[in-house]
C-alpha cells in the first residue's frame, strides 16, 4: 500500500505541440511499469524477511515437518554403569531422559532415541507417551560391557538427519575422538550435552599411584590418586562450548532439576532450543 500511495501523481502541464508525445516509443512506456514491479517486489521481499526475523519461526523436524524434534542420544556403555554410590551415571541419565522426553511432549515436540553402546536402539521421533514408557523400561536393562559408540553415532546423525534438529547428548565422554563427533555435529544441528560425572572421577586424594583398566576396553592404565578418571574433562568442556554447545554437568546423589530448568529457560530466553 505504501509503493501505491507514494507513486508519483500526474501533473497536467502546458505544451505548445504534441510533436514530441507522438515521437515518443511505446517501449518505454513498458521499461518504467516493469521497473515499478520490480521495486515493489523487492520492498515486499525486505517486509517479509524482517517479519520472519521478528517471528523466529519453528525449525522443521528430522524427516518431516512441524514442530522441532528432540534426538535423545543415550550413552549405554560400561563406563557409565561404574558407580561409587548408590546411584550409578547410567541410571540417572535414564531418569534425566525421560523427564526431557514427557516435557517435549507436553510441547508437543516429537521425541526419538537413539542408544550409543553396543546395542541397537534407534527410535524415530514420536508423539507417543507409550513409546516413551517403553524405551525407558527397555533401557533399564543394561550390561558391563558394552563399548561406547558415541563418535560414530554423532556422524551417521550428521549425515543422514536432512533438517536441523535438537538433539541432547547424555553420555561421560569417554570416548576418543568423541568431542570432536559432537563439534561437527553442532555446524548442523542444535547440540546439547548433559555429561555425567561420578564422584569418584573428580580424584582420590591421598591415594598415591593407582593401577586400574578401562572399563569398555580393559586397557591397563597407571595415574594419581589425585587424577584419578581425569581425562583432561575442563578441556573438552571448553571445547564443547567453544563450539557453541550448551553444557551441564550432572552428579549422581546431587540435584539436577533445578540446574535442568535454568539450562533450558536460559535457551528460551536467547531463543535458542524448543519454543
Amino acid at each position: 500500500l505504501w509503493h501505491l500511495f507514494m507513486k508519483p501523481r500526474r501533473r497536467a502541464v502546458a505544451f505548445p505541440s504534441l510533436m514530441f508525445f507522438l515521437r515518443a516509443e511505446p517501449r518505454l512506456e513498458g521499461r518504467r511499469k516493469l521497473r515499478e514491479w520490480l521495486i515493489l517486489a523487492l520492498r515486499c521481499l525486505i517486509i517479509a524477511l524482517v517479519v520472519a526475523g521478528l517471528a523466529r519461526p519453528r525449525l522443521p523436524a528430522i524427516g518431516g515437518g512441524g514442530p522441532t524434534a528432540l534426538a535423545l542420544v543415550i550413552d549405554t556403555s560400561a563406563s557409565m554403569t561404574v558407580q561409587s554410590g548408590v546411584l550409578s551415571k547410567y541410571e540417572l541419565a535414564v531418569r534425566v531422559a525421560g523427564g526431557l522426553a514427557f516435557a517435549c511432549l507436553d510441547r508437543v515436540s516429537p521425541v526419538g532415541v537413539i542408544a550409543v553402546g553396543d546395542r541397537a536402539m534407534r527410535l524415530q521421533p514420536s508423539m507417543s507417551k507409550v513409546k516413551v514408557l517403553e524405551w525407558m523400561l527397555a533401557l533399564r536393562d543394561y550390561r558391563t560391557s558394552e563399548r561406547t559408540h558415541l563418535a560414530a553415532r554423532a556422524r551417521e546423525l550428521a549425515t543422514s538427519a536432512g533438517q536441523r534438529s535438537l538433539i541432547i547428548v547424555l553420555s561421560d565422554l569417554h570416548e576418543e575422538g568423541a568431542v570432536e563427533a559432537l563439534r561437527a555435529l553442532a555446524q548442523l544441528h542444535d547440540v546439547v550435552v548433559l555429561r555425567f560425572e561420578d564422584p569418584a572421577e573428580r580424584g582420590l586424594r591421598g591415594a598415591g599411584l593407582v593401577r586400574g583398566r578401562t572399563a569398555e576396553h580393559d586397557t591397563a592404565f597407571v595415574t594419581r590418586g589425585a587424577r584419578l578418571g581425569a581425562t583432561g574433562l575442563e578441556e573438552t568442556d571448553a571445547l564443547l562450548r567453544r563450539a557453541g554447545i550448551d553444557l551441564l554437568v550432572l552428579r549422581p546423589g546431587e540435584a539436577v532439576q533445578a540446574p535442568l530448568r535454568n539450562l533450558f529457560q536460559h535457551r528460551g530466553r536467547t531463543g535458542q532450543g524448543i519454543r
